[in-house]
């Protein structure tokens, strides 16, 4: 049986050539022969995978080829998992980090069957991740659902056009940045929807056009802010806003700050009902034959 060395895998490009030196690998994981000095694991199989989670191996593991999951799976503490092109399937179950950080390119390295639990180290995510394409063609409204339900950063990638067919919801103490990036909706909807508390929530960037004005919005925020739901201490930077009928609706909003935004919109602009400290500044709002800077039409008190 040859010796495989992770560091020389690692400088290699993956390809079916290039894996076809280490035909021993699959499987060498659960017999405990993968293992370089460095902490480096190759994860070739379910097995090699069962095997690093039963005895508790930290350090990296590099999924190297499609693994998908027959039950819940929990990684221990401080480990990184790196993608070489090959992605983990759910298959309908969790997969829960533990201080868990992931390496991994823009290509697909999740499913969208199951569930993304526990405590992950990531800086920015991609939807990428989750299957988006980003073509134009493909709806990515799942894939973009998906990387905001698990990551506090979510990034769509520039020159490229990202369709939606439902309202995304947001997080409290989320950024999603969209600088470059088209995004376009289907149907006459909600480009983003927060019906409860919303904290700390921050947009920046992208191009956001309807294929419909009718009854189609912008941000559409409600909740009762006595309540403690509502949103607060957002802010929406650098936005273009085209073909919608309306650009936001606001009821007990506090502290929303909008700057640097243009929007291209039909009968409505801003409403807003119950709120306070919302501030529109630097921003161009052009609605039929009216073009001019912030507007509010005020619905209660």
């Amino acid at each position: 049986m040859s010796t495989i060395k992770i560091s020389e895998l690692l400088t290699r490009p993956i390809t079916i050539q290039s894996l076809l030196p280490f035909s021993d690998l699959n499987g060498l994981a659960s017999k405990g022969t993968v293992r370089e000095i460095t902490g480096n694991y190759a994860v070739n199989s379910l097995s090699d995978l069962n095997f690093l989670i039963l005895n508790s191996l930290n350090g990296v593991w590099v999924i190297i080829s499609d693994i998908t999951l027959d039950s819940n799976k929990t990684i221990p503490s401080d480990v990184t998992l790196q993608f070489r092109k090959a992605k983990i399937n759910l298959g309908g179950f969790t997969l829960t980090g533990t201080n868990t950080e992931i390496d991994a390119g823009l290509s697909q390295i999740f499913d969208t069957s199951g569930l993304i639990n526990g405590d992950w180290k990531v800086d920015s995510s991609f939807t990428e991740w989750f299957g988006a394409l980003g073509n134009g063609i493909q709806d990515d409204t799942t894939a973009i659902q998906k990387t905001l339900n698990y990551f506090k950063k979510v990034v769509f990638l520039q020159d490229k056009t990202y369709l939606i067919s439902s309202p995304l919801t947001p997080y409290s103490n989320q950024t999603i940045v969209a600088y470059g990036s088209t995004i376009k909706v289907l149907n006459s909807i909600s480009f983003i929807t927060a019906n409860g508390s919303l904290i700390n929530f921050h947009l920046k960037g992208g191009f956001w056009s309807s294929d419909s004005v009718s009854s189609s919005t912008f941000f559409t925020a409600t909740g009762a802010v006595g309540n403690g739901n509502g949103i607060s201490k957002c802010s929406i930077d650098d936005v273009n806003i085209s073909n919608v009928e309306t650009c936001f609706y606001l009821s007990n909003a506090r502290n929303l700050n909008v700057s640097n935004l243009r929007a291209d919109c039909g009968t409505g602009i801003i409403y807003i009902n119950k709120s306070a400290e919302c501030t529109f500044s630097n921003s161009i709002f052009v609605c039929g034959d009216f073009e001019g800077r912030t507007i509010c039409r005020n619905k209660g008190n």
